[in-house]
């Protein structure tokens, strides 16, 4: 809704009268409420017109049933055994050998003595009777009965020559071998039963086939024209009711509510027009809530009576106390031009131009002069030392405030400053516009000054030593995260030590016994064929790799405190190296430096170090690369130490995503399918209790190396094989 139809809107709406208003918003209210019983009890007796519908052809579907099981199950059968001796092969007669022949007599015995409006059939398409032939709906739900086994039944509500009918249509006869006696050809069918019907009509049946649907409509248009008559009753009274109510509730609004209304609007209009009316009373209306308001509104007139008197009264009063406040202001302007003149701040005063009008001593004594006269004619916005937006603002009549440094010899304006004194000093500069509030610019300027020098000066220190505060709490900071996540990583290896132990105590035993079973049906079996073999094989392999997993966890919670001794590191190396299996499409590289000093070290653990590193970067090039690895010195940072031994271990694989580089050794982070996530964290734990560290660098598709520092053993050097 756009804003010219709301005003309209609003417009009209505010012509109405309050007693229209509320007589229209009722009528609609009874209105709606009576559209909506009147559908809703249509809706419903149409409702429960369906209902007894679909209740009925129940009854007459149940009815119909039990007729048919009677015949086929009780009389046919005994019957047939009756006649059986005196019967001949080509005898037929339907009154007692067709249950569909009898049902349909039946009902049409039962309409002729209780006539009811309904339709009922067993239908079939080719029927032999044409009283049993499908019509084109019928013929399509028997055809879909052939086409879909899970369909038994279906209703619905259809139009048959443009009146309403409930209409059930369920599953009728299958055939059965038994059937195929009479439906299959006309030789085979009793020949009296092919004199009856013919030999054209209900023959080619096949075992299983749905060759017939029961059928029941039920007519509803006199059900719904009952429905439609009792609404527009109901619809009638409603509406007398709705003028009778309205008739009333129209007279009581106008009587208790509308009036007095009126009565509180025409006295509120007297009171607007003067002064001389307020306090007068209304009488009290019948009704809580109009007697509530009226008496609000009495008391309303009242006070705005007494308050009327008091602010004539308040009036005279402050004429009074202004008069006083003029003498009290010229006073007060002798004690400002008093501090004026003693501030030993400096204070200058310019018209709405700029223009210096006056300046105190203390400004007199700043710039070396004697006389404001000789610096009067010097302009605010002339003045360099003043920030661009700062000009901007005072135009805008906006307060400013500057620091600067003021060159006395670097004063533009040599006329108006050719005595003042050389020098240079640090200033706070207050500005602040005066003027009317109600004006955008301004009548003139007040400008305050202070040396701030020697507070500079201070400040300046102040920040120096805070920025070496902050260096310091920013190192601090740094120490107890390395301490916290120490502490985090000793937790998390006190979680895995739990966690080995049960796992060790709960596996090792279902495990033994899944390998024993696996062997033994191996050693039964004589001859197994491939899937058996190659299940055996996955069992054999999984119990492995599950008892592997448990031996890396047992084997990190049970590192023990390193045994050292001296250590070529060079020699160790190429002794894992040449114990570990590498693949034929991966190169391998070394590059050892020959003067590299041994370490004090436990050569098992650090075998377990190179062994994982080594190990971890081969998998890292599933598809071949090359593995370099790397032994240097580094020198020591102060002459107290003797440097540290750098192993870097380099592969060329995918590398490591920049958001897992700080996880990896972090114990149970493992990106493989197959890893636990130990042999990583086991590398640092092992490093860190040699007192060395470690680090990795990566970047993803180029490569990954694994930095190991550890300390060397002083005064001693060994050499090793590159």
């Amino acid at each position: 809704m756009n804003s010219d139809r709301k005003i309209w809107i609003s417009r009209v709406l505010g012509d109405m009268t309050l007693g229209f208003l509320l007589e229209a918003a009722v009528a609609v209210v009874f209105l709606v409420g009576a559209v909506v019983l009147v559908l809703l009890v249509r809706h419903h007796m149409r409702k429960q017109a369906l209902a007894e519908a679909e209740s009925k052809s129940r009854i007459i579907l149940d009815r119909n049933l039990a007729t048919h099981t009677y015949f086929t199950h009780q009389l046919k059968p005994g019957l047939f055994d009756w006649s059986e001796p005196f019967r001949d092969e080509g005898y037929f007669d339907p009154v007692w050998m067709s249950s569909t022949y009898a049902v349909r007599e039946i009902d049409e015995t039962f309409q002729s003595l209780n006539p009811a409006d309904y339709y009922y059939k067993e239908c079939a398409i080719d029927a032999r009777s044409p009283k049993n032939e499908a019509d084109a709906f019928e013929e399509a739900f028997i055809e879909e009965l052939n086409q879909n086994p899970e369909l038994t039944e279906r209703s619905l509500v259809r139009s048959l020559d443009g009146e309403p009918a409930f209409v059930t249509l369920r599953r009728g006869e299958t055939m059965e071998e038994s059937c195929l006696r009479c439906h299959s050809t006309p030789n085979e069918a009793p020949a009296e039963l092919v004199e009856t019907y013919g030999g054209d009509r209900s023959f080619g049946r096949e075992v299983g086939e749905v060759v017939s649907a029961i059928s029941i409509r039920i007519p509803l248009e006199e059900a719904y024209l009952d429905a439609d008559r009792f609404a527009g009753r109901l619809s009638l009274l409603l509406l007398a009711l709705l003028v009778a109510l309205f008739a009333a509730q129209s007279w009581l609004s106008q009587s208790f509510v509308l009036s007095p209304v009126k009565q509180i609007r025409k006295k509120a209009l007297r009171i607007a027009d003067g002064g001389q009316h307020l306090g007068e009373q209304i009488p009290l209306p019948p009704g809580r809530d109009l007697r509530e308001l009226t008496l609000a509104f009495n008391h309303m007139s009242q006070a705005l009576r007494t308050s009327y008197e008091r602010l004539e009264e308040r009036v005279r009063t402050r004429t009074a106390e202004l008069r006083v406040a003029n003498l009290e202001l010229e006073a007060s302007e002798r004690k400002l031009r008093e501090i004026f003149e003693a501030s030993p701040i400096t204070i200058e005063l310019y018209d709405g131009g700029g223009k210096l009008i006056d300046a105190n001593p203390a400004c007199l004594s700043m710039f070396g002069v004697s006389s404001v006269d000789v610096i009067r004619g010097f302009r605010l916005f002339e003045d360099p030392n003043v920030p661009d937006e700062a000009r901007t603002s005072l135009r805008e009549g906006r307060t400013v405030r500057y620091e600067t440094d003021f060159d006395f010899g670097e004063v533009k304006n040599r006329s108006l400053y050719e005595t003042c004194k050389a020098g240079q000093m640090h200033l706070d500069v207050l500005i602040t516009p005066l003027g009317a509030e109600e004006e955008a610019s301004a009548h003139g300027y007040l400008v305050l000054a202070q040396d701030v020098t020697n507070q500079k000066q201070m400040e300046d220190a102040l920040a120096t030593y805070r920025e070496h505060l902050e260096v310091l709490v920013a190192e601090r900071t740094r120490e107890l995260q390395r301490a916290q996540e120490k502490l985090l990583r000793h937790e998390k290896l006190a979680m895995v030590g739990q966690l080995a132990g049960s796992i060790n105590h709960e596996l090792r035993g279902p495990l033994g016994n899944i390998k024993n079973g696996a062997y033994i049906l191996d050693m039964v079996l004589d001859e197994p064929d491939q899937d058996v073999k190659e299940t055996l094989e996955i069992i054999d392999h999984n119990v492995e790799r599950a008892n592997s997993i448990v031996n890396s966890l047992l084997g990190f919670v049970r590192t023990e405190r390193p045994e050292r001794e001296e250590i070529d590191v060079n020699r160790l190396l190429n002794d894992v190296l040449g114990h570990t299996g590498v693949n034929e499409t991966i190169q391998v590289s070394t590059r050892m430096d020959e003067d590299l000093p041994t370490i004090s070290a436990s050569p098992e653990q650090l075998r377990r170090i190179f062994r994982n590193l080594i190990t971890n970067a081969l998998e890292a090039m599933p598809g071949g690369g090359r593995l370099t690895v790397e032994t240097s010195r580094v020198a020591a940072a102060d002459s107290e130490s003797g440097g540290r031994v750098r192993i870097s271990i380099r592969d060329t694989g995918e590398g490591i995503p920049e958001g897992n580089r700080e996880k990896v050794f972090e114990p149970l982070f493992t990106t493989k399918s197959e890893g636990v996530g130990l042999g990583l964290a086991l590398v640092k734990m092992l490093v860190e209790a040699h007192g060395g560290t470690v680090d990795v660098e990566s970047d993803v598709g180029v490569g990954s190396v694994f930095h190991i520092f550890l300390p060397v053993s002083r005064g001693r050097h060994g050499g090793g094989a590159t």
